[in-house]
């Protein structure tokens, strides 16, 4: 469970799952935001936190290009989170709630970049195993 007012604070998994994610690195300066891509490799998406329809986000393919849109996106947000461009990857969120007894009340998946008819049926079946775990 995730209770904290830092937006990127939890964006791992749990080990125990061992699903494969994005790396990615919350920062709150230009300076770390080049260090962090320096890690994760260019290209990289930056995603503005407290920003309404992705305002301050973009990709960035070089140094200079994330300098300039990462001092842009600071002046509209106090965090960004600079992970790997996924570009022409299916994005999707798969939500499991639990009771206290580990019983699972409900799951749902929402596809942000792929209608759902274009998941495979492998694909779907991998989701619902990681909703078991």
């Amino acid at each position: 469970m995730c209770r904290t007012i830092d937006v990127f604070h939890c964006l791992t998994t749990p080990p125990e799952i061992d699903i494969p994610v994005a790396q990615s690195t919350a920062v709150s300066s230009v300076n770390d935001a080049l260090e962090a891509a320096d890690v994760i490799g260019y290209p990289v998406i930056l995603r503005a936190a407290y920003t309404l329809g992705g305002l301050g986000s973009g990709f960035a393919n070089d140094p200079d290009e994330l300098r300039d849109l990462s001092a842009k996106a600071l002046s509209l947000s106090p965090q960004l989170l600079i992970e790997r461009s996924m570009k022409g990857w299916k994005e999707l969120e798969y939500e499991v709630v639990r009771d206290a007894a580990d019983v699972t009340l409900f799951s749902n998946i929402s596809c942000f970049h792929s209608p759902s008819l274009n998941i495979s049926y492998l694909e779907h079946h991998h989701l619902l195993q990681y909703g078991e775990f």
